[in-house]
């Protein structure tokens, strides 16, 4: 079973994509902010991370850059609703997997996880 870590920080947004996931055979488990993510991410594998680059204390960019200086290796998948080119490159940059748009269809999400 792959192991999620999904961050954002809307709590209904977290709860719903940790229901879905539980559903589709996903554990999944949630960080409101990059802080928790972090500590998290240094105590557990996980195959995958979902998270928004709008974020309160540091912006998704930042964190991922973070993460990945810390030289952990997780798929990560961006679900934002920042829609430019200028987002999409930064992404691009940091390596991340998927960069997807809000309103977000679960099957996208899905089959991201699963490339």
């Amino acid at each position: 079973m792959s192991r999620l870590l999904i961050v954002d920080k809307y709590g209904s947004i977290r709860d719903l994509l940790a229901r879905i996931m539980k559903r589709k055979g996903y554990e999944s488990l949630k960080a409101k902010n990059s802080e928790i993510a972090l500590r998290l991410i240094d105590k557990i594998p996980f195959d995958t991370m979902i998270t928004d680059v709008e974020m309160v204390e540091m912006d998704g960019f930042e964190f991922i850059e973070l993460m990945k200086s810390k030289k952990h290796d997780l798929k990560v998948i961006v679900v934002t609703s920042l829609d430019d080119e200028e987002s999409r490159e930064k992404a691009r940059k940091l390596g991340v997997s998927q960069y997807l748009t809000k309103p977000l269809h679960i099957d996208q999400l899905l089959a991201a996880i699963g490339n």
